[in-house]
């Protein structure tokens, strides 16, 4: 897309042809006006080919896109007038013209057939600007490098700096998770992708990258980091008050035919009970915990535990059964929507089958099907306990 003069040293029969090696040059990126030049002998069959293109059908100005159809329609005659070079090209002003004729109205013909309504609407600048927002927002290299840097550290995976923006990652010596691509020799990563375009051998890690991905799947699936122990201060909360915080998840078991995380995505409910049962998730927030809290060695952790450890199952059970209590309105929420989208589309099956014979009952019997099948997966989906964390107040 740098260079902006072509040279066509012959000219190809074929109008497709010649569109493609034009559009080497003329293509996304050029910010110049592509010059073309024809050099040719004269009297000879690049000259027929040089006026058929240039006046014919304006190839060499315009795209040409009913170029082809028109060639199909004259080859025989083409070709008959690039055999009488000799006899002093006599019918290659008829043939320019019959060309022209014959370009014209397939170029109408292109017009009339043009939906513009579709065109119009082929873009929608609103959902495209969103795209380019989240575009750019997973593009965004600190995010996934914290987060990379506080999961190596969890899994026991040591870090070093290898230049201005790359990293060398090795397994260290009490390493907890391996991940795909990470030996004993370590691997070089980088965040930034002009830096992964100049070295081939380094890893352009995104939020897609398989290395990435099973990090990010071993948090989720394994046991690793889901139960912690901390002691905070509140002024309201009286000294040696017992809580404790549990995460759980509400996620279907989605097929790739069903698909009904698109009803139901990945859902976290968070319960936080006391002793006495009091619920206290909208009163102490998951943030402000985080950033009062203090950990508990693992020495206290396992007397804690002795200690309590009837009173601890007891107020798991309770924030079990309380977690109950929100499960049915987002199941719910999640039947109406699956419902209003298969309605919609069933409806509109069926309101085009009154004016299209083509639509077929077994279209409409199909969705009908997939969505009783969806309400019944959705009606299975129960919470799974995902993270605890036991609270001590002082």
């Amino acid at each position: 897309q740098f260079a902006h003069h072509l040279i066509l040293f012959d000219l190809p029969l074929n109008p497709d042809l010649l569109e493609q090696r034009i559009g080497r040059l003329d293509r996304i990126g050029q910010n110049q006006t592509i010059k073309i030049h024809v050099p040719y002998l004269q009297n000879s069959a690049q000259t027929v080919m040089f006026h058929w293109y240039h006046e014919g059908l304006q190839a060499f100005e315009h795209t040409c896109p009913a170029g082809q159809h028109v060639f199909g329609q004259i080859k025989t005659t083409l070709i008959e007038v690039l055999h009488q070079i000799d006899e002093g090209l006599t019918d290659l002003s008829n043939l320019i013209s019959t060309t022209q004729a014959l370009h014209h109205e397939y170029n109408e013909s292109l017009q009339q057939g043009r939906d513009r309504l579709l065109e119009y609407s082929s873009c929608r600048q609103d959902y495209a600007n969103e795209l380019v927002d989240m575009a750019l927002e997973q593009t965004q290299e600190k995010a996934l490098a914290n987060y990379l840097d506080l999961v190596f550290d969890s899994f026991g995976i040591e870090t070093e700096i290898h230049g201005a923006t790359s990293f060398v990652i090795t397994p260290g010596d009490h390493i907890r998770v391996n991940l795909p691509g990470l030996n004993e020799d370590g691997m070089t990563i980088t965040y930034h992708r002009a830096t992964a375009l100049s070295n081939e051998d380094m890893h352009y890690l995104t939020w897609e990258h398989p290395l990435v991905s099973a990090a990010m799947d071993a948090v989720v699936s394994s046991e690793l980091g889901n139960t912690t122990m901390v002691t905070i201060k509140h002024k309201s909360l009286p000294a040696g008050s017992l809580l404790l915080e549990c995460v759980y998840t509400l996620a279907s078991s989605s097929t790739r035919q069903l698909d009904t995380e698109r009803f139901l995505p990945a859902t976290s409910v968070r319960i936080l009970s006391d002793q006495k049962g009091r619920q206290l998730q909208n009163y102490l927030s998951e943030s402000f915990i985080e950033e009062v809290q203090e950990r508990i060695n693992a020495e206290v952790a396992n007397k804690v535990i002795k200690a309590h450890g009837a009173t601890l199952k007891a107020m798991l059970n309770l924030n079990e059964s309380l977690v109950g209590q929100y499960v049915p309105e987002l199941l719910d929420a999640a039947k109406a929507k699956a419902t209003q989208e298969y309605r919609q589309e069933i409806d509109r099956l069926i309101a085009l089958r009154t004016v299209n014979p083509n639509i077929r009952q077994e279209e409409i019997d199909h969705f009908t099907d997939e969505a009783e099948r969806i309400q019944q997966q959705l009606s299975a989906t129960v919470a799974q306990l995902d993270a605890i964390r036991v609270i001590i107040t002082i």
